[in-house]
């Protein structure tokens, strides 16, 4: 699965959301493991998927 996050051209609050949440991190993560590769231990991607686990939003 690829994930890839777009902010709105000009929206302050999708810059900030894409910054805080690391979601460019997210995204290198994904296309890594698509691609056969680990994650580096303790990435906030790891975290990320931890947390949507802990939801009920991750496969």
């Amino acid at each position: 699965m690829l994930v890839k996050f777009t902010v709105v051209p000009g929206s302050a609050k999708g810059s900030y959301h894409h910054e805080y949440f690391a979601l460019k991190e997210l995204e290198i993560d994904t296309f890594n493991r698509a691609q056969g590769l680990e994650a580096a231990d303790g990435s906030v991607a790891d975290a990320i998927r931890d947390l949507a686990r802990l939801h009920g939003q991750a496969n």
